[in-house]
Formats: C-alpha cells, structure tokens, sequence
C-alpha cells in the first residue's frame, strides 16, 4: 500500500518510436506501423455521457468513459505470443532463453458490453508488429490464437517471418447453436476479419508475372449468384447483421469468378503462396471461445501483386470489405528511349468477399498515371492507402494516402468524386530543398451531428503524421469554376506531438476524440464556435519520454 498510486495516467500510446515515421511507407520494405492509441469507441445512445472506449495500453487495456475521460476497467497482462516470434539469444546462450525487451505490446482491443468480452491483437514488443490474438472475458484473458503458425516450420532468416496484423475489421454479430449442456440453444458470437501482411525487404524487388487484364466493372459487388446459392442455414459460413446488399444483377460470368477468386481454407496452418503477401483471417469470438474459421489468401492475377494495409467493412454491403494498401512490384520501366512500358493491372484498393474468398471488384479510380510516374511520390517512394473511413452516405468512402490525399469514392460505380490535400507545414530538409512535404493521412472521421445539418455544413476531419487536424466542409462551394472544390473551415496544429494515430467524431455530437502516436494523450474538442473552430473540452495526458527523476510532494518527507 505504500507505492499504491493516487492517479494513474498510465501510457495511451507509445513514448518512444523504434524506428523513423517516413520508413513506414517505404517503397521496399512494408513496416507494420504500430496501432497503439488507436481507441475502438462504444456509443451507447446519442449521449457521450453512456459511451466508452477501449485503449490499448502497454500490455494491458483500459476501457475509458467518454464523458470524464477516466478508467473504468483496466485489464490483466497479455499472455505471451509463440515462441517461434521471440528472438532467441544468438552465441552461446542458453537454450530456450530469449532476449530482453521480448514483453507483449497491445497494438488493437476492440471491446463488445453486450458479450463483455474483449479482442485484442499483440505481440512482442521487440518484433514490433501484432502476431497474436487474444479473447478477454472483462479483465481475463481466455484464449490466445497465434495467426502465423506455419512460421514455426520455417528457418528465422526466411523473408516470411515478417508476417504481421495490420487491422482489424468488425463484422458484426451471428447467432450459432451451443454445445453441451446448452444444446439446442443459440448464443451471439462476433465475426472479425483480421488483416495480416508480410513485410518482407524484397517487396518492390522482385517482378511477378501477370498475364491479362481484366474486364470493365461498372457496377462493384455483382455477386448475387453466388449469395443466392449459399444456405441461408449454415451456421459454419459468416453472415452479416446488415439485411441490404449491393448486388443489383447478374452479369458475372464463370471466366471472370475464376479469374479472380483467392484460396480460402479452414487451416490457419498452411503457408501462404510464395508470391502471396496478403492474408485475411475469419474469427469468431463468443463468450468463453475464440477461433479462427476461415483463412483467404490474397493470391490470383491480382491478389499477388498487393499489400493490404487497412481495411472497412462498407455499410450495406454484406460479407465484403474493402482492403487499402499499395501493389507489390512496379512496372518495368521501358528498355529505351520510346518503348512503352508494359501494361500491369495494378490497384492499391480491393473488394473481397469473405464468404466465398473471391475478390469482387479491384479499383480503378485512384490510378492516375499522369499524376505521377508509376503511382509515385514526388521523391519515388509508392503511395499507400493508409485510412479507410464510411461516409454517411452509401456507397461513399474517404480514403486517405501517404501522399496527404483523401479522395471521396463511389465504390458502387469506381468513380473519384473529389480529392482533399494536405500539405505539412514543418520546415524540413525536404521542404527546404523544393521537394514534396505532404502530410501522410493517419485517420478520418465525418460529423453526423444536427448543429452541422443546421448550420449547413458537412464537416470532414482529417488526421495527419505531423499532428494536425484538418475540418473540411464537403458541401460544393457556389460560384467555383472547379466543381471539386470544397471548404477547409479550421486546421489545429499541433494537436498531438509526433502525429495523430486515430480520431473519431462521435455520433450525434459535435465533439471529436482524439489520441496521438507519440504523445500519450487523448484530447476531446468541441465545436460549438460560429466560426466552426474547435477547442478542448477535455484532455488527458501521460509521460512523453521515461521519467529520469522522482521527488516526493513534499519535500519535508522521507528525508527531503
């Protein structure tokens, strides 16, 4: 009881950074940028005063109230991830002794209050990507899967040892019929589809072949023969909670199925494809179980030539998500002066669907060859989509790249309605000398409030690696020679040191919440000036670096 604290603030994201921010978008390696600090919020009703949200917190998680921003329930420890993702003492140490700094590191906790359960994916701090998931029953744990068996079987200085999570989609909830003593009875389970990516240094080296090019999509999600030919009755199969689809007709054919479908299996232990760099796993958490039903390989003509990086679950579309990253190898530059260069189908977006494993629909809209060479950067590295966010309206997505793009989307037609860009305003050396000082887009967030639908205003924020929040109005501006233009009505600097890792607005409110990647702190703004600027409500704040000394309240105590 002596050292028993008053107040913890504990660590809402991570203090120091392992490596420099620029790298995580490198066009040679693929770095699983850490998720700490990204919350999973719980609106309970249209008041902030009933909501919660989960953070990932070290190697445990706290379950914060919105309304005070203060710990309500802090969980226990996290098991430890397979031994096969440990670094073993090189020389001769002893066997079966590992190295320091191998402890586990949260990286996502997405909470459910209903089920009173909790996911979370971690692995060891040291690796500094998630290869583990865990099923927590309030503050225990129960269950820990390893999502990369098979690399066990493999020798450590294979490239597939750097397999990793890199999101984590909800899917909703399904009802599935008990065993044992409860049988006949039916329980709630969620469905999650966990996004896994391999970063290996030879990403961008190697060139695979792809032969053909597919046919001309108009309308995305045209799978209804095969939804139809599915049984409404297997419990095995994952069905979404949203009743609407996008299949409007049936205009695919077999060719084109083929073509595009991926290899889906129910064994998480057989390894991926050698050119495969994208895996989606199927887990179904109930209250006292976790397991992993489905694995989908993302390998075909298309699959294999890309890294997923983030993903969405589309509102209305059943069984589908939508996964964001960048395509593995570039195109081959030309031999000679005017040789064209080969023709590669790449695409940085997909539409799968997770039932039947196949990919529905690869986009087309975000690819501007004149914009830049290759779907490069001014500096020659490859743009990445890095967030994925729904738009109130279906069929509308913002989604955000490296290069400080946020393009509003039609997935139903693959149809670029409007780009938002940010620029950083950092002096940096890059800036300096006339090169591109972009801002890489770490979240999204629409307001939904009726203040905003009042006032006339459809506001956009946008979270960018140099800690700002951009607050654009969506509405067309009148009068403007370019129907594209939009409005940035505030932009907060410095809202987070070392960026922003997630932010969210909540819904029916104008208040936006807000953690950084380095500055472990949590900022709530509100937005009830005329001016549409925000400021802070509330905010909560830990250690921005180790703490190197400690001094007593009172100097008169303990000897001071």
């Amino acid at each position: 009881r002596l050292f028993q604290p008053h107040r913890s603030l504990g660590l809402l994201t991570a203090a120091t950074a392992s490596s420099s921010f620029k790298n995580h978008f490198s066009s040679k390696r693929l770095l699983h940028r850490s998720q700490k600090g990204k919350f999973h919020l719980q609106p309970q009703s249209q008041s902030s005063d009933e909501s919660f949200i989960t953070v990932p917190l070290g190697e445990r998680f706290q379950i914060m109230t919105v309304s005070k921003l203060v710990p309500v329930l802090v969980s226990r420890a996290l098991p430890p991830s397979a031994v096969h993702h440990r670094r073993s003492i090189k020389g001769g140490g002893t066997p079966g002794k590992f190295e320091g700094g191998d402890e586990e590191e949260m990286h996502r906790a997405i909470s459910d209050s209903s089920l009173n359960v909790t996911l979370t994916t971690h692995g060891p701090k040291a690796a500094g990507r998630a290869v583990s998931i865990t099923l927590y029953s309030r503050t225990r744990p129960l269950v820990c899967l390893d999502a990369f068996p098979f690399l066990a079987k493999e020798k450590r200085n294979n490239g597939n040892n750097g397999w990793g999570i890199v999101d984590v989609i909800p899917l909703g909830k399904q009802r599935i019929a008990m065993s044992g003593e409860k049988e006949g009875k039916m329980e709630n389970t969620l469905l999650f589809a966990i996004v896994c990516a391999r970063g290996d240094a030879r990403v961008g080296e190697e060139r695979i072949d792809v032969d053909g090019k597919g046919e001309e999509v108009q309308i995305v999600g045209d799978d209804s023969e095969e939804e139809s030919e599915s049984g409404s009755g297997d419990e095995s199969e994952p069905t979404a909670t949203i009743s609407a689809s996008t299949s409007s007709d049936d205009s695919s054919d077999d060719d084109e199925d083929d073509d595009c479908s991926m290899s889906s299996s129910e064994s998480k232990d057989a390894p991926p494809a050698k050119h495969c760099y994208g895996r989606v796993l199927l887990v179904r958490a109930a209250r006292t179980n976790l397991e992993i039903i489905k694995t989908i390989d993302l390998d075909g003509r298309i699959g294999s030539n890309f890294i997923p990086f983030v993903g969405l679950h589309p509102a209305t579309y059943v069984n589908k998500i939508l996964l964001g990253g960048r395509p593995a190898v570039a195109r081959a530059p030309a031999d000679r002066e005017g040789d064209v260069e080969e023709e590669t189908e790449m695409t940085s977006m997909l539409l799968l669907n997770v039932r039947s494993g196949k990919m529905i629909h690869s986009f087309r809209c975000l690819s501007n060859p004149g914009s830049k060479k290759r779907g490069e950067m001014d500096d020659g590295r490859s743009v990445v989509i890095t967030a994925l966010e729904q738009s109130p309206a279906v069929d509308t997505v913002a989604v955000g790249t490296s290069d400080g793009s946020v393009h509003l989307v039609n997935t139903l037609h693959d149809v670029k309605l409007f780009t938002l860009r940010h620029k950083s305003k950092r002096r940096t050396k890059k800036a300096m000398s006339g090169g591109n000082n972009a801002s890489h887009v770490s979240s999204i967030s629409f307001r939904t409030d009726g203040n905003a639908t009042r006032q006339g205003v459809a506001p956009l924020a946008v979270g960018c690696d140099d800690g700002s929040v951009s607050v654009w109005d969506l509405t067309p501006v009148e009068d403007a020679d370019d129907a594209s233009r939009r409005t940035l009505l505030t932009r907060m600097e410095g809202v987070h040191h070392g960026g922003i890792s997630a932010l969210e607005y909540l819904p029916g409110e104008p208040l936006l919440l807000s953690t950084g990647i380095r500055s472990n702190s949590m900022v709530l703004h509100v937005f009830d000036a005329p001016d549409h600027s925000g400021r802070v409500l509330r905010s909560r704040k830990g250690h921005t670096s180790p703490p190197r000394l400690l001094r007593y309240l009172h100097p008169g105590i303990g000897g001071g």
